[in-house]
């Protein structure tokens, strides 16, 4: 039985798929938060999926994932009324058609994303396997990180932000 299993976790992901390759794939997403840009992506050269095609200062891109583990999309809305306020984000999208594939993925990306506690991120809610990790410095932007599957879009995403998606921010 335990055979089986085993067959059936490594058939659900692609070859890379990897704590490694999500690890790098997170680095970038906080790196692209960070520089407000999607040019740590562009310089690590990745295969862009998808250009942008939204009328400045707002973008959007998509490219594909270190070790071809999923696709990484990127890009700034603004939100808000008379003085729009510019959200910056990342988010790695794994495909997961199911919960065993969610498991999958859930298990290879729970190192590298608790891995950011080490870095100054704190976890500020979520479950075991969906954390939320939030850093809030005394001086610059505030980035949150979340981590959870999405039925919805048959995926696990790892979304890093500048801006809450909840009313806990810093």
């Amino acid at each position: 039985m335990k055979a089986l299993a085993l067959f059936f976790a490594v058939m659900t992901a692609p070859a890379g798929a990897n704590p490694a390759a999500i690890g790098e794939a997170l680095a970038l997403c906080i790196e692209v938060v960070k520089a407000e840009s999607p040019e740590p992506l562009e310089q690590a050269g990745l295969e862009l999926l998808e250009p942008n095609k939204l009328a400045a200062p707002q973008w959007s891109v998509s490219f594909e994932a270190p070790a071809g583990i999923g696709e990484i999309r990127a890009g700034m809305d603004e939100w808000g009324g008379e003085t729009p306020e510019e959200a910056f984000s990342c988010y790695l999208h794994l495909p997961a058609a199911n919960g065993s594939e969610a498991m999958r993925w859930e298990k290879l990306g729970l190192g590298p994303v608790n891995a950011l506690t080490s870095e100054g991120f704190e976890l500020y809610g979520g479950s075991p396997v969906a954390p939320r990790l939030r850093k809030c410095p005394l001086l610059g932007k505030a980035h949150y990180v979340s981590f959870s599957h999405n039925e919805r879009v048959e995926a696990v995403r790892l979304h890093v932000s500048d801006r809450a998606s909840d009313q806990n921010r810093c």
